[in-house]
């Protein structure tokens, strides 16, 4: 039960203006979320999604995009283009407490390349030399040494970036990091 509109002993009008309450189905739990008008082109209906609930930090959970709203919605105060995209969640064989208006995060998987090389994002350099800009990642070659390999780089993603030239699989790169120290 979600909602009660009505106390007991209370008339019901069939002419009433509210439902006298609204009953959960929980055999099927659905995300509806905001995409920006900036990503919305890329989304497709039947692209597989994994949702994450802040309840259950630890899980992720298969969905599938099952509806697109046509119209855009916005916020008045930043004037931000959204469309609604409703994602079903695979719930089966989990025993879960999943209640309404949990806060999600999803990730729709609107391209896929099968076995493709990537590396963290952190790994990639870039140098400007001559004029030209040149992308590489430092690798160790066979022997433990360090080695600066050049790269030719595809699709980005926050974490990971596709290497399409310059490493083959299973190459070790570094990650350089700055680390202050006081003495």
């Amino acid at each position: 039960m979600l909602v009660v509109n009505i106390e007991p002993g209370e008339r019901v009008l069939d002419d009433a203006d509210d439902a006298a309450m609204t009953i959960a189905n929980t055999s099927t739990y659905l995300l509806k979320m905001e995409v920006d008008e900036l990503d919305i082109g890329q989304v497709k209906v039947g692209q597989r999604a994994e949702v994450s609930l802040d309840a259950y930090a630890e899980q992720t959970f298969a969905g599938l995009v099952t509806d697109i709203s046509p119209s855009a919605s916005s916020t008045d105060s930043d004037s931000i283009i959204t469309y609604e995209v409703t994602i079903t969640l695979d719930t089966s064989g989990l025993s879960l407490n999943l209640l309404s208006g949990m806060t999600a995060n999803a990730n729709i998987q609107t391209q896929e390349f099968g076995e493709v090389v990537v590396v963290p994002n952190r790994a990639i350099q870039v140098d400007e030399a001559n004029g030209e800009s040149v992308t590489y990642v430092n690798k160790l070659d066979e022997q433990g040494n360090l080695t600066r390999v050049e790269i030719e780089t595809g699709l980005r993603s926050g974490a990971v970036t596709q290497v399409v030239a310059g490493l083959d699989e299973g190459d070790q790169v570094i990650i350089q990091q700055e680390v202050q120290t006081e003495s």
